[in-house]
């Protein structure tokens, strides 16, 4: 059994989360504001903490922030409704362990707690300098926030990209070169890929 801190600001969010990973046998504590979620992290030792992102007051980034400078061993998931691709990056440089999107499910959520705790999913740390990193397969390539988000919202148009890009907020020829970054190549084979891992 796992100790976990849950802050988000919405009630019904922390409701679920806590109730659904006391189902699968973890302990949870919850905070409605970042203040309240450090000044619980300076009375208990948790084995992971999951924050909304965007939060009144401190946000789920900031928080992220003091959490590595003050706690730099316990992991953290961020989760959002929505959030920009250069807040994710952000996000993965500064430490956070891996990235939820609401509407969350519970089969998602246990996926990606059970991969931060048993330490399947790497730190951005761990991950930097790995050469063979963008050699990986399509699947395997997705692990990161950036990444995650550009193939949701993919996924979501179509594979188009012109659409996915203004859904995401960024040019296209932006969005272009992430996926060019990432090894793949807009276009119909691109779209054959994703809808292939969404079956």
């Amino acid at each position: 059994m796992s100790k976990i801190l849950v802050v988000d600001d919405e009630k019904g969010v922390r409701d679920f989360l806590r109730e659904t990973l006391e189902i699968y046998g973890h302990e949870v504590m919850t905070a409605e504001t970042a203040v309240l979620g450090l000044e619980s992290l300076e009375k208990n030792v948790y084995d992971l903490i999951i924050s909304d992102i965007r939060m009144p007051g401190i946000s789920g980034i900031r928080f992220l922030e003091q959490v590595r400078a003050r706690y730099s061993q316990t992991p953290m998931i961020l989760l959002s409704a929505y959030t920009t691709v250069e807040e994710a990056v952000y996000a993965t440089k500064i430490g956070a362990a891996d990235y939820i999107t609401k509407p969350i499910t519970p089969a998602a959520l246990k996926e990606k707690v059970d991969g931060v705790l048993s330490g399947a999913v790497k730190s951005p740390t761990a991950m930097e300098g790995n050469t063979n990193y963008y050699n990986l397969p399509l699947k395997m390539r997705w692990d990161k926030p950036e990444a995650q988000i550009i193939k949701e919202t993919l996924l979501a148009h179509g594979g188009h990209v012109t659409r996915a890009a203004n859904a995401l907020k960024i040019s296209r020829m932006t969005l272009y070169n992430k996926l060019k970054k990432y090894g793949l190549e807009p276009g119909r084979e691109l779209r054959k890929k994703l809808k292939s891992e969404k079956a």
